[in-house]
């Protein structure tokens, strides 16, 4: 029941689902982008110089572009673009119009310091399974928990059980002793001072009777909430009664066999375990935030123009080419990444003295 019911573990049992789809979210980075434009520009300006043909210049200028970007778990971050033109002006000089024109183009970006390579770029993705690998420990911790304390519980609720019990029969013999202490005074076999004795033991014994009544009721609701087996407020007042007992039985533990069952089987160790990797990805991105930016950037595109979109398109092939290529540099000026990397150290060195001090 406390398995099953138990509102602890049922919210426990959320928190890996959640870490889940943190992984999702740290694996989108490297999803491709769907990206279109649409633009329409109709302008009419005064013109510049004789060439345009008249004294007012207008223009219509439809653009539309298509394309996909993304990242590769390297850095590399690439854009495939598809733009298309349609210009029409009212200058007798130019030949094609409207014209139309087509440009698919792909450029790539790749990181040589900073951001390069698969180890820093995923080490998002690590983490985030890493917290799951945690969650998933912190939902075993919870039902240990559940479990240890549903059995203290039980055995709890046993206990003042009987002590109950006892009570009650103590407080039965203290009245049977009373009567009879009673008869006794009557007839002039009992000093006053040991009738009162009687009847002080008599008050003591229902005082015992009202304590082990309070505890049973108290370990008796502490039973119902772990387990959950009440949740309708005009049943919580119903008595539990127990179908049996639990069964003394003595084991004895090695110190070699325990030890060796704590460090594979306990939560907290392994989640101290897991923490640790996780300390060490952020140094090391603490560390590569410290490296100037030099990013290769380089484009290839062809180019089609004509006097409608079917010719464009055929004119569209190496006969017509542009590329480029570059590097672009980019150094941090101040003192706030080192300072972020020496506490990502100081942080390892804490989690390491905690974690050696959990050993021990």
């Amino acid at each position: 029941y406390a398995l099953k019911n138990n509102s602890e573990i049922k919210i426990q049992k959320i928190d890996p689902l959640l870490k889940s789809d943190d992984i999702k979210v740290a694996q989108s980075e490297f999803e491709p982008t769907l990206t279109a434009d649409f633009n329409y520009k109709d302008e009419t300006i005064r013109a510049a110089n004789v060439l345009q043909g008249a004294d007012t210049f207008n223009s219509k200028d439809t653009e539309v572009s298509a394309g996909i970007s993304g990242k590769f778990t390297t850095g590399t971050e690439y854009e495939f673009k598809f733009y298309n033109q349609k210009y029409k002006s009212d200058s007798r000089y130019q030949d094609i119009n409207p014209y139309y024109k087509t440009e698919p183009q792909i450029t790539i970006t790749q990181p040589i310091f900073k951001d390069f390579g698969t180890t820093v770029n995923r080490a998002e993705i690590v983490i985030a399974r890493n917290n799951k690998e945690q969650s998933q420990e912190n939902f075993r911790d919870k039902v240990m928990s559940v479990i240890t304390n549903t059995k203290a519980a039980y055995y709890q609720y046993v206990l003042y059980l009987e002590a109950y019990a006892i009570a009650k029969l103590a407080l039965e013999r203290a009245k049977e002793l009373l009567q009879i202490n009673k008869e006794r005074y009557a007839k002039g076999l009992l000093s006053s001072v040991n009738l009162l004795e009687t009847e002080a033991a008599v008050l003591d014994k229902e005082k015992y009777v009202i304590l082990a009544e309070y505890e049973l009721k108290k370990t008796e609701d502490n039973l119902k909430l772990i387990t959950n087996l009440v949740d309708d407020p005009e049943l919580w007042n119903a008595k539990l009664e127990l179908i049996d007992k639990p069964v003394f039985v003595f084991e004895e533990a090695g110190l070699l066999e325990s030890l060796k069952s704590a460090f594979n089987l306990r939560p907290d160790y392994q989640i101290a375990k897991v923490d640790l990797k996780n300390r060490d990805i952020n140094m090391m991105l603490a560390r590569n935030a410290l490296f100037p930016t030099l990013d290769l950037v380089g484009s290839f595109g062809l180019n089609g123009l004509g006097e409608d979109y079917s010719s464009a398109i055929d004119k569209t092939n190496f006969n017509y080419q542009d590329w480029s290529a570059g590097l672009k540099f980019t150094l941090p000026w101040g003192t706030g990444d080192r300072a972020k990397f020496d506490q990502k150290k100081l942080e390892k060195t804490q989690a390491l003295l905690a974690f050696k001090r959990l050993e021990e």
